[in-house]
């Protein structure tokens, strides 16, 4: 029996949890109890990726991308799994290089033992309805700017106004811009785990 594990510590407010695949089962533990998923049991798998957004003025450095393995039981009980590791204040580590062959052996195991599990890639409906929300809230943002500016210039408005205008209409645009490309790239899309996930 070969078994893979891997090991992180999402955030500040929890503790390392290891998890291992066996041939059967997944076990997760952060301390002397462990807590086990027969991988015949599980109903969905998702990947999902935690949107980054990216700004031009700061060296189009990513911001808060990180990936999630998140398993559904028959029974309801879910199990999430992130690339990303707590270090310290406002500090991770990103973990891929461990994460992806635990995820890449659970999802073999599970489409071995459970060929009717469902394997999806992107966002769950209500976290992308959270971010079109977003999306709408910027629209209205850029064209509320781009109004301000037209009045500014047709002499209608200040040198203030102006200049307030402009900032405003280029930093929404920049937001609006990352965020249509959330939205565009957390489609959900059921894929074949003996493929690979769809990529973009």
């Amino acid at each position: 029996m070969h078994v893979i594990r891997y090991a992180t510590r999402p955030s500040i407010a929890t503790v390392e949890t290891t998890y291992q695949v066996t041939d059967e089962e997944l076990i997760w533990s952060s301390g002397p109890a462990q807590n086990r998923m027969r991988l015949a049991d599980i109903q969905t798998v998702r990947l999902f990726t935690s949107p980054s957004v990216k700004y031009p003025f700061l060296g189009n450095a990513p911001f808060g991308g990180y990936d999630l393995f998140v398993v559904k039981a028959q029974d309801g009980r879910t199990l999430s799994v992130t690339s990303k590791h707590f270090q310290t204040a406002a500090v991770f580590e990103d973990r891929s290089a461990t994460f992806v062959p635990f995820v890449d052996a659970v999802m073999a195991r599970v489409v071995d033992i459970n060929p009717a599990a469902v394997f999806l890639a992107g966002m769950p409906s209500g976290v992308r309805g959270l971010w079109i929300g977003i999306l709408a809230v910027l629209t209205l943002g850029a064209m509320f700017g781009v109004l301000m500016l037209i009045y500014a210039i047709m002499g209608g408005g200040s040198l203030e106004g102006l200049i307030l205008g402009l900032i405003f209409t280029v930093g929404t645009g920049f937001s609006l811009r990352s965020v249509l490309g959330v939205v565009t790239r957390g489609r959900q899309k059921s894929f074949d785990p003996r493929i690979g996930p769809p990529q973009g």
